[in-house]
């Protein structure tokens, strides 16, 4: 093969085969940051030890994301809708769950003395209004 560059008369270097994985160590005895890792469609999944878990969640105790970060977070999901799929099966997740006493009261005191706006009341109206002439015609 000719060469062009005066390097590869100094350096020589043996030809490479890229499929030759023999000096490659296996996957499965990698081991990375107090945990064990997996290789999946050449993508290293790294799984932590409860240990671990438990000293990351410790760290991050108290942290919170600064506003400047809580705007960028809330413009990137501006404008995302979720598919109809997804809406149904919250919907059936959620249909006749039964709620503790406890858990209304918490509900019932958390949104006692918070005022609606003018236009919550008249939409909320509106709705009312339509359900009702969508019943009266329903069952006639």
């Amino acid at each position: 093969m000719p060469t062009n560059s005066y390097l590869d008369d100094i350096f020589p270097l043996p030809p490479f085969d890229f499929n030759d994985t023999s000096d490659h160590e296996p996957y499965e005895n990698v081991h990375q940051f107090g945990g064990w890792s997996d290789k999946i469609h050449g993508k290293i999944i790294y799984k932590h030890t409860e240990e671990t878990k438990k000293r990351l969640s410790e760290a991050h105790k108290g942290m919170h994301h600064t506003n400047k970060t809580r705007e960028k977070m809330s413009k990137s999901h501006t404008g995302s809708t979720q598919s109809p799929e997804t809406i149904e099966k919250r919907a059936i997740k959620l249909r006749g769950q039964k709620r503790t006493a406890e858990v209304r009261k918490k509900m019932s005191i958390s949104s006692t003395g918070i005022k609606q706006s003018p236009e919550t009341i008249a939409k909320r109206i509106a709705t009312r209004k339509r359900n009702k002439e969508l019943r009266i015609s329903l069952a006639s």
